[in-house]
């Protein structure tokens, strides 16, 4: 396990290649971890990612990293946008988030998609961009419950069992483009507000 809990950084941080193995599956844990500038963790392996109630000044970039447990953002802020690319997840949580930026999963250079086994949950977040879904594999529910986005939400090439929005706001446009595929979209109290 790694445990840099309540850190202060000053700068950026970069984690590239960290690679921890073992049962049950190693916890990286920055909860509560303060960085002034942006946070990149780059063709990481390990089990459970923990960001609760962080704070990252400027992005968030995850890139060509797998986890084999959840990544839980419970909490955290970013000052700019976060960003996922060819990154393999059993279950991803954002609760409360603050993210000034865009939200965006998208496909690595070499055209590898994210991959979300378990549930991808946004419950009371708030996004202050745009959400992106490109070519993303959900295998379960997104939940956007309570959830505003500033932006627009564009969902391209992307398959999503069971899309929850109950009491989300969603202040420009949802755009769906080809390849997508939604199962089952639950809405109650959904809410558009064109500007």
């Amino acid at each position: 396990h790694w445990d840099g809990e309540d850190m202060q950084i000053q700068g950026g941080v970069s984690i590239e290649g960290l690679a921890m193995e073992g049962t049950p599956p190693p916890v990286v844990r920055l909860n509560q971890t303060r960085v002034g500038g942006s946070l990149t963790i780059n063709k990481a392996s390990f089990g459970k990612m923990e960001l609760q109630t962080s704070s990252i000044g400027l992005e968030l970039n995850i890139l060509n990293s797998q986890f084999t447990d959840e990544a839980r953002f419970h909490g955290i802020y970013t000052g700019g946008l976060t960003g996922f690319k060819g990154v393999s997840l059993m279950k991803i949580i954002f609760d409360g988030a603050e993210i000034k930026g865009g939200l965006f999963f998208w496909p690595d250079d070499r055209g590898n998609p994210c991959s979300i086994e378990g549930e991808a949950r946004f419950h009371g977040a708030h996004i202050g961009g745009q959400v992106n879904f490109k070519r993303v594999l959900f295998k379960e529910e997104v939940l956007f419950q309570g959830t505003h986005v500033d932006g627009e939400v564009i969902v391209i090439g992307t398959e999503i069992p069971k899309f929850m929005a109950v009491g989300a706001r969603f202040s420009k446009t949802l755009e769906i483009n080809s390849g997508t595929k939604i199962v089952r979209v639950v809405q109650r109290r959904f809410a558009f507000a064109y500007k």
